[in-house]
């Protein structure tokens, strides 16, 4: 099962979109996965607003992220085939933060949430991002996006997170009075805020992803999983000089205080590996293998 066993009796073929959207990325259609996928969401938006019963809204909430998921996928693949890293890490964590809403609110097992948990999650951490920018803001109050009360007073009776008749409790902050810090932090909740470029040398693992699947005709949906392996090797690059010459990096700095103790380089190797999501398909990346000197 492919699809969402939700709001029987008032939509059909859930299962069946959800394939038709799974197949188009599968053969790298992604503007039309995400046209499709868009279009579902819609309907269910509309239908939802047509609901009485507070269980079908919340089902519909669910379906609306499920389609949501499988609309960030496609954009995602979009960006990062065309070398857009940055952009395509934010569409990552839309579809990264579209599988939390959906495990914490859907509890029976899916195969396309599971699969999209593990391959994203695996992707996620190829990227060279290690630092994140944090901004912190005082304010007045955070209002509940239910019943536009103060969410931490006595007349919001609504939790923050929790669905009621299909919409999420959300704290929206309100009467912005300062800005109370900026730092730079590793793990912080939200990891859009990404510092980096897209000419780091280690986004090369998703230039020859891209490659591979232009000359073999492999999908972004044959790998599940990936295997890395970081090691030291000797940079061809290096060079003795005597210890006060000016490096040959370029830098301008004496060799000494530079590139001295550069005589390795730290190299990533890549397996691409796990069955399809239609696992009885042929077509797998199993046998990728990918690697970078960073």
């Amino acid at each position: 099962m492919f699809g969402l066993e939700l709001l029987n009796g008032y939509v059909a073929e859930n299962d069946d979109k959800t394939i038709e959207i799974l197949t188009l990325i599968d053969s790298r259609r992604y503007d039309e996965a995400f046209r499709i996928s868009k279009s579902y969401k819609l309907q269910i938006e509309s239908l939802k607003d047509s609901l009485s019963d507070s269980d079908k809204k919340n089902e519909a909430y669910i379906l609306t992220a499920f389609y949501n998921l499988l609309g960030h996928v496609p954009l995602f693949w979009s960006k990062l085939e065309k070398g857009n890293y940055y952009d395509s890490w934010w569409k990552l964590q839309d579809a990264l933060d579209a599988i939390r809403t959906l495990k914490k609110f859907h509890e029976l097992e899916n195969t396309v949430i599971k699969f999209f948990e593990e391959q994203l999650l695996a992707i996620e951490s190829l990227y060279p991002y290690t630092l994140y920018s944090s901004p912190g803001f005082i304010v007045e109050r955070f209002e509940c996006s239910i019943c536009g009360n103060d969410m931490d007073g006595d007349d919001c009776l609504h939790l923050k997170g929790e669905l009621y008749s299909g919409e999420m409790a959300i704290a929206i902050a309100k009467d912005l009075k300062d800005i109370d810090h900026f730092a730079f932090v590793t793990n912080p909740k939200n990891k859009r805020l990404a510092i980096g470029s897209d000419d780091n040398p280690q986004f090369g693992l998703f230039r020859e992803l891209t490659e591979h699947f232009d000359k073999n005709n492999y999908s972004p949906l044959g790998f599940s999983n990936v295997k890395k392996v970081e090691f030291m090797r000797p940079d061809e690059r290096w060079q003795k000089l005597p210890r006060n010459e000016k490096c040959y990096c370029s830098s301008g700095k004496k060799f000494k205080h530079c590139c001295i103790n550069n005589r390795e380089i730290r190299h990533v190797h890549v397996d691409f590996v796990g069955a399809h999501i239609f696992a009885n398909k042929a077509n797998k990346c199993d046998t990728l293998h990918s690697a970078v000197l960073v």
